[in-house]
């Protein structure tokens, strides 16, 4: 699978390969990383995730995703918003969704897409979107959420 040589760090680099090839507004990165020092004084985060599907499906920068071992934290809109949102991860997760369209989990392409939505504990369920390259980062948070030996 394509998912596993993601990391924090390989993540934070293919969005900045994707700034400099515009797909992403120049500031994300500057923000993606200053929320990520924030969210360090919580928990050390080991994934990012940046949303690039919008609510109506056009794509573009919606949420900053952080995960850690213990909570998952969402930016939204985290180009125009200063509002962290953080969410306790209760393992294993019960409840999954995913749709893949033009995603094979092999490979992707211009049409690619990926969809989560997951209950991330008790009282909280979110959708998580990807288009393109970011498929096999989202697959890697898939992957970090089911997995029990990280607690």
């Amino acid at each position: 699978m394509v998912a596993s040589i993601w990391n924090i760090k390989s993540e934070l680099n293919y969005y900045s390969t994707m700034i400099q090839c515009r797909e992403i507004p120049p500031k994300a990165d500057l923000l993606a990383r200053t929320w990520l020092q924030t969210c360090r004084e919580i928990e050390e985060p080991e994934h990012v995730f940046i949303m690039d599907v919008r609510e109506d499906g056009s794509l573009g920068c919606e949420d900053l995703w952080v995960f850690s071992k213990h909570y998952a934290m969402r930016v939204k809109n985290f180009i125009e918003n200063e509002e962290v949102e953080i969410f306790g991860i209760t393992k294993p997760i019960s409840y999954m969704k995913l749709k893949a369209s033009d995603y094979d989990f092999k490979d992707f392409d211009a049409r690619s897409k990926l969809s989560l939505t997951v209950q991330i504990n008790p009282g909280c369920e979110v959708t998580i979107k990807a288009s393109q390259g970011n498929c096999p980062i989202l697959e890697t948070i898939i992957k970090y959420l089911c997995t029990t030996n990280n607690y």
